[in-house]
C-alpha cells in the first residue's frame, strides 16, 4: 500500500490538511507521477515521429521515389530511383547521345545516361560513338573529366564505359598526350581505388605510350601502383597489340626493384609465352636476355615461366637465353 492504513475510528474532516508526518510514501508518489508524465511525453514524441514519417513517405512517392518497407534501419530509408527519374529506356541511341551531350555541356550527372546506355537492347558502341563524336569538341574531353569528378560513378561497368569514351575522344579529337595525361591524373585523384583500371585504359589509348610518358613525368603514381597496374593488365590480358613498348617502358621505370619481384617476372613471361608472334620477335628475345643477365635469383614459379618462354622461342638468341637460364639450375 502507498498509505499507512488509517485508524478506523479516526474521522477525516476534509479539506483539513493531512498531517505531513503521516505521508510516509510521498517520495514514491512523486516519483510515479514524474514517470507517468515522462512516458506520456515520450508517447507524444513517438506519435509525432510516426506522423512525420508518413508525411515523408508521401513526399517521396510524390517525387518518384520508392520506399523499401523491409528496411531494418530506423534512421535512414533505403531509396531506389524509379524509371521516371532516369532517362527513358525507350530513347533511341541518337536521343541518348543528345542527352549525353546535354549533360556534358552542363557539367551534369552522366550516371543515368551511362546506365541507360549500358542496358539499351539495341546498344552498339560503335554506332553510339560515331553519333557522339559528330558533335563533340576537343574541350569536351575536359568536361567529361569534370563531370566524373562532380558526380561519382560507383558501378565498375559504367566506369569502364566512361573510360572507353575517354579513349575515343583522345583518338578522334587527337588530344595531345600531355593534356590526356593531365585528365587521367585528375581521375586518379578522384578514383584512387580504380588506379589499375585507369592506367590499363591508358595502355590501350591512342598514343598510349606517349600518354604514359607524360603520366610518369607528372609523378602521380609510385612504383608500387605502376606494378599493380601492370600486373592487372597482364593477368586480364588487356594490353594492346603493340604492348611491348609499354611493357619495356614500365619494366625500365621500375628497375632495379623489378629484378627481385618474382611474381611480376613470372606474370610477364607467362603473358609473353601466350602472346601471338612473341616467339619470333627479336625485341622480346633481347628483352629476355637483358632480364636473365641481371636477375640474381628466381623462385620455382618464375623460373618455370621463363623456361616455358625460352623453349618456344624461335630467334637466334635462343641458345643465349638457354645458357643464361642454366645459371639458375646450378645454384
Amino acid at each position: 500500500m502507498l498509505f499507512t492504513e488509517p485508524d478506523m475510528e479516526q474521522q477525516l474532516d476534509w479539506p483539513v490538511p493531512y498531517e505531513k508526518e503521516k505521508l510516509t510514501n510521498l517520495s514514491k508518489i512523486l516519483s510515479l507521477l514524474n514517470n507517468f508524465e515522462r512516458s506520456k511525453t515520450e508517447e507524444d514524441q513517438i506519435s509525432q515521429l510516426a506522423d512525420d514519417d508518413n508525411e515523408s513517405d508521401n513526399a517521396m512517392e510524390d517525387v518518384g521515389l520508392e520506399v523499401d518497407e523491409g528496411s531494418t534501419e530506423p534512421d535512414a530509408k533505403k531509396m531506389k530511383v524509379n524509371s521516371n527519374s532516369s532517362v527513358n529506356q525507350s530513347l533511341s541511341l541518337e536521343e541518348l547521345c543528345d542527352e549525353f551531350k546535354k549533360q556534358l555541356a552542363a557539367n551534369g550527372n552522366l550516371n543515368p545516361v551511362l546506365a541507360d546506355l549500358d542496358q539499351h537492347q539495341d546498344f552498339k558502341f560503335k554506332d553510339f560513338t560515331e553519333c557522339l563524336t559528330k558533335g563533340v569538341a576537343v574541350d569536351d574531353f575536359n568536361r567529361l573529366i569534370q563531370c566524373s569528378k562532380n558526380f561519382f560513378i560507383i558501378e565498375d561497368q559504367l566506369f569502364r564505359l566512361l573510360l572507353t569514351l575517354l579513349a575515343l575522344l583522345v583518338e578522334e579529337k587527337d588530344i595531345k598526350p600531355c593534356s590526356a595525361a593531365e585528365g587521367v591524373a585528375l581521375l586518379l585523384s578522384s578514383y584512387p581505388q580504380r588506379k589499375s583500371i585507369l592506367v590499363t585504359s591508358v595502355f590501350n589509348m591512342h598514343q598510349g605510350g606517349d600518354i604514359l610518358d607524360s603520366i610518369l613525368e607528372l609523378n602521380v603514381l609510385n612504383k608500387s601502383e605502376l606494378r599493380d597496374a601492370l600486373l592487372f593488365s597482364l593477368q586480364t590480358k588487356q594490353l594492346p597489340a603493340n604492348y611491348f613498348q609499354i611493357l619495356e617502358k614500365l619494366m625500365d621505370h621500375m628497375y632495379p626493384d623489378v629484378l627481385q619481384d618474382n611474381e611480376l617476372v613470372m606474370t610477364v613471361f607467362s603473358f609473353l609465352t601466350d602472346a601471338p608472334e612473341s616467339a619470333k620477335c627479336l625485341k622480346t628475345a633481347k628483352f629476355t636476355v637483358k632480364i636473365l643477365s641481371r636477375i640474381d635469383e628466381l623462385d620455382a614459379a618464375a623460373f618455370s615461366s621463363l623456361q616455358a618462354f625460352v623453349m618456344t622461342n624461335k630467334t637466334f638468341l635462343k641458345r643465349k637465353m638457354e645458357s643464361l637460364l642454366k645459371n639458375f639450375t646450378d645454384t
